[in-house]
């Protein structure tokens, strides 16, 4: 697992008005074929059962401030924040007062490639 704080991140404000943050560059250990992107919002006091996925690896990108169990750890993620997650990492969300909203990126995508830990 991987958090990459935005704050800690090469910011980069160009003449055009944009401003670039260069979150990361991750090696995966092989060549990606599919990828499969989805948006995901959380209400207020979710919580997300923890899960693992045995080949696949998910990056999260964070447009609300989150809280999530990872490998046993509870972390507070900030909007902006990237996570990478590793297969057979655990992980799922905890509650927070606030709606969290997160883009996902799953490479490669594989039906049936979510599992629980006490199944």
């Amino acid at each position: 697992m991987r958090i990459v704080n935005c704050d800690n991140t090469n910011k980069i404000n160009r003449e055009d008005g944009r401003t670039i943050w260069d979150l990361c560059e991750q090696e995966l250990g092989f060549n990606v074929h599919d990828i499969k992107f989805i948006f995901v919002e959380h209400p207020p006091e979710f919580t997300e059962k923890l899960h693992y996925h045995k080949e696949s690896f998910e990056i999260f990108y964070f447009i609300d401030d989150a809280r999530y169990e990872i490998n046993g750890e509870a972390h507070d993620i900030k909007k902006g924040d990237l996570v990478i997650f590793e297969p057979n990492e655990v992980h799922g969300g905890l509650p927070t007062s606030n709606k969290v909203g997160l883009f996902i990126i799953q490479a490669p995508p594989i039906k049936g490639d979510k599992y629980f830990p006490e199944e």
